[in-house]
């Protein structure tokens, strides 16, 4: 996998059938800065027996993806989207793609957030 040149940050495993499906905050722009406000995020699957990778929710869909569970019964793919204030759903087998919780409107709201966050010390 060493195309990668997204900035991941989580990870889960199918392990019935053997895939590892991730996260990505998108590409970096300007690495001392470290911030993700493109709309790049995406999440991908990679067979653990191969070294490439499938992309299953494309750039421009979401922003800042970042944790990621995976329902094996169900086959669904839960992440959050932190810039973009969303929680969304993929369905394996179909494809389709859900927002569950958003929480306000990218990017009005989402700069607002950061700044909330980077002044509470966290």
């Amino acid at each position: 996998m060493n195309e990668l040149h997204d900035f991941h940050d989580g990870m889960a495993v199918d392990r019935h059938l053997q895939r590892l499906f991730y996260s990505s905050m998108g590409r970096i722009k300007e690495p001392e800065s470290l911030e993700f406000f493109q709309a790049d995020g995406m999440i991908a699957e990679v067979l653990l027996d191969e070294a490439h990778r499938h992309e299953l929710v494309g750039n421009g869909l979401f922003i800042t993806g970042k944790q990621v569970v995976f329902d094996e019964q169900e086959q669904q793919i839960y992440w959050c989207g932190r810039s973009g204030l969303r929680v969304c759903c993929y369905d394996v087998v179909n494809g389709r793609i859900e927002v569950l919780v958003q929480t306000g409107l990218y990017p009005r709201d989402a700069h607002q957030f950061c700044d909330l966050y980077y002044r509470s010390g966290r």
